[in-house]
């Protein structure tokens, strides 16, 4: 949150149990943007904070397998 967003967002999300986590940034073109996480990370809520200012307005998704799950979601950032 927010969505769309203005040079910085918020992700949020939450594992059950310990697990190994990636928390990739795509383009529409499905190239990476920026990778956040890449290890294992203890059980809870856990919070990425997204500055993307370098980064040009449009359609972006992030992707986050936590173990054998995989989710995406949409995000969009306007300037």
């Amino acid at each position: 949150y927010p969505n769309p967003f203005n040079s910085s967002t918020t992700i949020k999300y939450e594992i059950p149990v310990q697990s190994d986590v990636c928390l990739t940034i795509y383009n529409t073109l499905g190239q990476v943007v920026e990778t956040f996480v890449r290890n294992a990370q203890i059980a809870g809520i856990h919070i990425i904070n997204w500055e993307a200012n370098h980064i040009s307005s449009g359609v972006y998704f992030y992707n986050i397998k936590v173990g054998d799950k995989n989710m995406t979601k949409k995000c969009v950032l306007m300037k």
